[in-house]
């Protein structure tokens, strides 16, 4: 789910992100979501340039029990990660400049 709050879009379960701007974690996050034809699932995906993602302190943590999972999968350039941790998470993020 996305609430906007003072300029900042909240995120308070795994999404993806495909407008630029400002998004904060609301709070701890757990589950997935499966990359179609990718083979790889992960829990908040950013698909466009410009994003910065603000984890709060919160933490995401994946349901996956294939075990493959990733934090956050970045497919964009200009996309700043701060202050997010990853607990019983595969791999933290995963970048693919496009």
């Amino acid at each position: 789910m996305l609430i906007i709050e003072g300029g900042a879009v909240s995120i308070s379960s795994c999404t993806d992100i495909n407008q630029p701007g400002y998004y904060t974690i609301a709070a701890n996050i757990t589950g997935v979501q499966l990359k179609e034809g990718s083979g790889f699932s992960y829990c908040i995906g950013i698909f466009t340039d410009g994003v910065v993602l603000d984890g709060l302190n919160h933490s995401l943590s994946h349901n996956d029990v294939l075990g493959r999972a990733v934090g956050v999968s970045v497919q964009a350039n200009g996309v700043t990660i701060k202050t997010c941790y990853y607990a019983d998470i595969h791999s933290a993020s995963r970048f693919s400049a496009v």
